[in-house]
């Protein structure tokens, strides 16, 4: 099982625990289709892990790797994903009863491999899948444009991600390398994720090269800043330590007067505290004027000087809002 398929399994069971983490060291995928028996003891298998959850996993069509074309499954439940040649080490996890997954790290991998309407569009998948990868949130839906938000710990790192590319010669190796330098970790919203990188990719991809940020850093409270029952430590949501300047979010979350009193509480600490706090909204980074806006405060206080857009940036934003904005709204 690979692909989406097995970034959903590990989305419910989590991180390849030690009891199943038995690595499979092939050196190509073996030869033959996947038959009825194959698929339904894979079903069998996710309904005993998931109970309930199954339906997550198993309500669209299953992405199962194949060795060669003419390995491809044509079953109405089956997505073939063809991987020829050499396989790097680590890339599967044996679950028993013959059944093996992808890694999250093979996951990453192999996206860069499959085909998309726009080069742009690609290389902006890889990121985002990168980033989800090393989240701590969960689509928990059958598809990103309708999924609902769940913590879980990541998937992978940067690290680990890494670690697993510099030990393989094969097509996309190059470019998942490439792109690694733009994925973000700790995010815990496809909110964050979206509006981080559009600061910080460069112009090429749609972003406004601002620097790499840090999502959901921790900032300890100084002891006179204390209170009986509150937090020792804030958590930003988006930030730049080096700048003080943190970017929190105000949504419908936010709203109830409890809520509100606990964000000018933290708002008023940063700021005692020596930061800059830039405070958005969703209505804002859905559009482009704001948005804007946004940007040119954060390079002000960032000190970096914010440069005449050319032809070329308008297209190329568009495009990554084009490809982020539906993800962004899911929370």
């Amino acid at each position: 099982m690979t692909y989406e398929s097995a970034i959903r399994f590990w989305d419910l069971l989590g991180r390849p625990p030690r009891r199943l983490e038995t690595s499979c060291r092939m050196e190509s995928l073996p030869a033959g289709k996947p038959g009825d028996g194959d698929v339904e003891r894979l079903r069998g298998l996710c309904q005993r892990l998931y109970g309930q959850g199954v339906e997550y996993l198993l309500d669209s069509r299953l992405d199962l790797a194949a060795g060669s074309t003419s390995d491809r499954s044509y079953r109405h439940d089956v997505r073939s994903h063809v991987w020829s040649g050499a396989i790097p080490a680590d890339s599967w996890v044996s679950v028993g009863n013959g059944i093996y997954v992808a890694t999250p790290e093979h996951c990453y991998l192999e996206r860069t491999r499959l085909p998309h309407d726009s080069p742009i569009a690609s290389e902006l998948d890889v990121i985002r899948l990168g980033c989800y990868l090393c989240g701590t949130f969960s689509l928990m839906d059958t598809g990103v444009e309708r999924g609902s938000i769940m913590g879980r710990q990541a998937l992978s790192s940067v690290d680990a991600l890494a670690r697993h590319l510099s030990g393989a010669d094969v097509r996309g190796v190059r470019k998942a390398s490439e792109l690694l330098r733009y994925v973000l970790e700790r995010a815990a919203s496809p909110r964050e994720v979206t509006t981080a990188l559009q600061l910080s990719l460069p112009h090429r991809l749609g972003g406004f090269g601002l620097g790499r940020p840090q999502l959901n850093h921790p900032v300890p409270i100084p002891r006179e800043l204390w209170t009986r029952e509150g937090p020792r430590s804030y958590r930003l949501d988006i930030c730049y330590p080096a700048s003080r300047l943190a970017i929190e979010y105000d949504g419908s979350p936010h709203l109830t007067s409890g809520r509100m009193a606990s964000d000018a509480r933290r708002h008023n600490d940063l700021e005692r505290m020596g930061w800059h706090v830039v405070r958005v909204t969703s209505g804002q980074l859905s559009s482009r004027e704001e948005t804007l806006k946004i940007a040119k405060g954060v390079a002000a206080l960032r000190g970096m000087p914010f440069r005449n857009r050319s032809v070329s940036f308008s297209d190329n934003w568009g495009e990554f809002r084009r490809v982020m904005l539906p993800w962004q709204r899911l929370g």
